[in-house]
């Protein structure tokens, strides 16, 4: 009987430890996010906040590493915000964006903002594993047309332009038609300028 007391009273010890972690985390969160903690609260994250803010996030999911929303919110914060005031890209808050991607699709890989931001990081890289990573998100969300949008534009962007031209076939009477066919056509249209010879230029 006591054995089984102390067995209880140390699961409950460990119950009590997990969630005033996961309270501590969540609170970590949302001054990072929303910057509760502060007077204003029409408050804008500035530049010299980035660097704490990224270290309050890594103390957060060590605290409780099962948030895949704050994995989500940090690597968008890095990705969209990976280029300096020169306009040349952070390779620092990229790698961040890296790293918290893969962070919360480990967590959750239909996850459609980190599944979209993988993609995105692979792009200029390795735009062939970037479509292999697009086809297999489309097939398992398959009816959204801006996945199909989105893939037209890379099978363009790696001169695949029938599968482009299919792919456009699912993004017809959608809000996302008009430029996907504009992107499909400005990757073609650079391909032949990049092919002309000096004389047809």
């Amino acid at each position: 009987m006591f054995f089984f007391a102390c067995v209880l009273f140390a699961v409950a010890g460990m119950g009590i430890v997990s969630s005033v972690r996961a309270a501590i985390a969540q609170v970590i969160y949302c001054e990072s996010k929303y910057g509760w903690t502060r007077e204003d609260e029409e408050y804008i994250l500035t530049e010299e906040d980035e660097e704490k803010v990224f270290s309050n996030c890594e103390r957060a999911f060590v605290l409780y590493p099962h948030n895949y929303s704050f994995c989500t919110w940090t690597s968008e914060m890095a990705w969209y915000g990976r280029h300096d005031e020169d306009g040349a890209e952070n390779p620092t808050k990229r790698a961040i964006a890296d790293q918290w991607c893969q962070r919360g699709l480990a967590l959750n890989s239909f996850d459609s903002q980190l599944r979209m931001l993988e993609v995105n990081l692979l792009i200029d890289e390795e735009l062939k594993d970037a479509i292999r990573k697009l086809e297999a998100y489309v097939e398992w969300n398959f009816w959204e047309p801006y996945n199909h949008a989105f893939l037209a534009e890379l099978y363009a962007r790696d001169g695949r332009y029938g599968d482009a031209i299919e792919s456009l076939l699912w993004v017809k009477g959608s809000r996302y038609e008009r430029d996907a066919r504009q992107r499909v056509r400005d990757a073609w249209t650079a391909e032949i300028e990049a092919t002309a010879t000096p004389q047809q230029r």
